[in-house]
């Protein structure tokens, strides 16, 4: 028998949400836990539902999982029809808690007039935004008015055709169909339209791919203009969510600066409000999805134990926030098989390191090796607990090479170089030396670090503590810090990858982009496949560069046809392109006008840069920690470069093609084909 047997997971915590599929599901909102946070973000929202004129447009930001879907979906069946039954649940889960009633009062005040909120759930993907609002949009609209008797409104079939029409459609027709649904919703009295976005970051990186870098992008305006537009009055207001795992100024690096500040601009649109939980209100969660059936002896033994490292833990005053003895206690046992202090780490190792896919939740029903389920099947007694070594199998071992953040990344590597360093030594040491790098990793949360009190709980026995500190001291693996009073692993690099990549591009310079492109990346010919399939006869194009400065002189009229990428940095190139660079060449060549550049004159500085670096720098053959930061960046930032080259064939649509001074329209790579 095994753990399996006695624990489980209830599901609704481990399955992904997605809104548009799980937008109706009543279960998904039962199962949602309003934590205090979430209480203070509703009652911030409901106050400037309830106000006649107030700015209503939310950025809601934080890490993958930490819940920004689940609650979008309860707050979207709060503001529901008050006889539906999920509404009638929502407002129950609240109303569990006394202090929830003047809330509770507040949402009902608002819906109980009528059908309450028109909710539209979108999920983001790699497509126009535009596009996929309107979509959306002619979709509720049909699936609200159908079913009726009357008429439905002019709104419905100007939806449809904006939806069919094969032009992106435009901000301000989209304006227009919101405001007159709005009129639509309030005479068949429905408080407002909530329009909610989730992971708009795939919106937004496809904006980055295929919008005009230089003169801007209507997918970018329509969120300014969506924005603002909550902010007017009406019958049946607009509310606009949207859920980001960064700040939007983040997606658009490698723009110009001009088009960095119009981004920065929507920001500035939005109230952003960070979604972060505290790790006593993510551990109250993780303690509900996980389902015990043990007996009355096995249930006191787990609080029995509980206790006493609740105890041990107050006594080092390593409780987070104001966890006392007695709620840590039944938080431990709740947790149970996660050791205590894997439990606190995890929440906050979640926030650093944890990919879209090493979500806490993720984690819970994980049967990857290490992960919570196949600890389960691997413990076969009451008692037996999840170490905080395990979780670093789990979670570091499985991360990229190279993490967001810097300071993290670093101490990522110092951890990874130490485990090298320390080979071929006993269990204890090795687990040990985990523990204390993922404390090192995940920083000081108050008192709650590598402490000796704290590592006196972390392995089975104190004997095997005392012994692996011993021995991984004397290894010099790790040294204590008496001012901090904590362990830390070996620290040994003070190479500074970051200030020597800015040093690195400012000696760069203002290179020519077209002339170290032709010499760094030997493209490979672009066959003509319907030409060649048809007569047999191959035919191919040879790539190159060209810019403002070296078009004129290329050769003009070359034996080979070509494709000649023209990269223009700002609107000056542009129109260069379009009076002169048109007209130059002859008819063998195609042009392409290429508005990306200066995304690619950055990635390129970056991987230019990083040689020299690698050819200067002597520190990189003698400080193991700082040749592995290198060589991680310098992998990441070839494969960014690679990637932004290949997207000049792969994806053509994001670029204007023309021969003998006529446009084609090629919408995809099988066209360009």
């Amino acid at each position: 028998m095994s753990l399996t047997d006695k624990v489980r997971i209830n599901t609704h915590y481990t399955r992904s949400i997605n809104l548009e599929r799980d937008g109706a599901s009543e279960a998904v909102a039962r199962a949602y836990i309003p934590t205090s946070m979430a209480l203070r973000i509703l009652g911030r929202m409901v106050d400037a539902l309830e106000a006649y004129e107030t700015p209503r447009a939310w950025s809601l930001v934080g890490p993958y999982g930490s819940g920004k879907s689940s609650y979008a979906i309860f707050l979207a069946h709060l503001l529901g029809n008050p006889g539906e039954r999920a509404t009638k649940a929502t407002s129950r889960i609240l109303a569990q808690n006394k202090d929830n009633a003047e809330l509770v009062d507040k949402f009902i005040s608002i819906t109980q007039a009528g059908e309450g909120y028109c909710t539209v759930l979108i999920t983001g993907s790699p497509e126009s935004l535009a596009r996929r609002l309107v979509q959306t949009l002619a979709e509720k609209a049909k699936k609200i008015w159908v079913p009726r008797e009357q008429p439905a409104p002019s709104v419905v079939e100007k939806l449809e055709k904006l939806a069919a029409q094969s032009d992106h459609p435009s901000t301000s027709d989209i304006l227009d169909c919101i405001q007159e649904l709005q009129s639509a919703l309030a005479a068949i009295w429905y408080s407002g339209l909530l329009i909610v976005i989730d992971e708009l970051g795939k919106f937004l990186e496809y904006e980055v791919r295929h919008g005009d870098s230089i003169t801007g992008s209507s997918d970018i305006y329509l969120l300014q203009a969506l924005a603002e537009h909550a902010l007017s009055p009406h019958n049946a207001k607009l509310a606009v969510i949207v859920m980001l795992h960064q700040a939007f100024e983040q997606y658009a690096r490698g723009l110009g600066e001009s088009l960095k500040n119009e981004w920065a601009k929507i920001q500035g649109r939005f109230e952003n409000i960070p979604f972060l939980e505290s790790s006593e209100q993510t551990l109250r969660v993780v303690a509900t999805a996980i389902e015990h059936d043990f007996t009355a002896p096995e249930t006191r033994k787990i609080r029995k134990e509980a206790e006493q490292f609740a105890q041990h833990f107050a006594k080092a005053e390593a409780l987070p926030g104001a966890m006392d003895v007695k709620m840590a206690s039944k938080l431990f046992e709740a947790c149970y098989p996660l050791h205590p202090i894997s439990a606190l780490l995890l929440p906050i190792l979640c926030q650093k390191v944890a990919q879209n896919e090493r979500t806490l939740f993720s984690y819970l029903g994980s049967r990857e090796s290490f992960g919570f389920q196949d600890a389960l099947g691997r413990y076969e007694n009451i008692g037996e607990w999840i170490y905080p070594w395990e979780i670093y199998e789990y979670f570091i071992l499985n991360q990229p090479a190279a993490l967001s953040d810097h300071f993290t990344h670093r101490r990522w590597l110092e951890v990874v170089t130490a485990i090298e360093r320390l080979g071929d030594a006993p269990d204890a040491e090795i687990t040990l030396l985990k523990t204390i790098g993922l404390l090192n990793i995940v920083g000081a949360q108050g008192n709650f670090k590598a402490s000796k009190q704290l590592l006196a709980k972390s392995l089975p026995t104190q004997g095997a503590v005392d012994n692996a500190i011993e021995g991984l001291t004397k290894k010099s693996i790790i040294h204590y810090r008496k001012f901090s009073a904590e362990y830390r692993v070996w620290q040994g690099s003070d190479f500074d990858i970051e200030t020597q990549v800015k040093e690195a591009i400012t000696q760069l310079g203002a290179f020519n982009l077209a002339e170290r492109l032709n010499a760094r990346h030997a493209l490979l010919p672009v066959v003509a496949r319907r030409y060649t399939i048809k007569s047999g006869a191959l035919r191919y194009f040879l790539p190159v560069f060209a810019d403002a400065s070296n078009y004129q002189k290329m050769d003009k009229r070359s034996q080979d046809a070509r494709i000649i990428f023209y990269l223009a940095e700002n609107a000056e190139d542009e129109t260069v392109f379009l009076d002169k660079v048109i007209g130059s060449f002859s008819e063998l060549d195609i042009l392409v006008l290429y508005r990306h550049s200066t995304r690619l004159r950055e990635r390129l500085a970056e991987s230019l840069a990083l040689e020299e670096i690698q050819r200067s720098a002597q520190v990189l053959h003698t400080d193991p920690v700082a040749k592995r930061e290198f060589t991680d960046r310098y992998a990441v930032a070839i494969a960014k470069e690679e990637e932004q080259i290949s997207f000049l064939i792969d994806e053509p649509a994001s670029e204007q093609w023309f021969h003998q001074g006529e446009k084609l329209g090629i919408g995809n790579k099988r066209a360009l084909q």
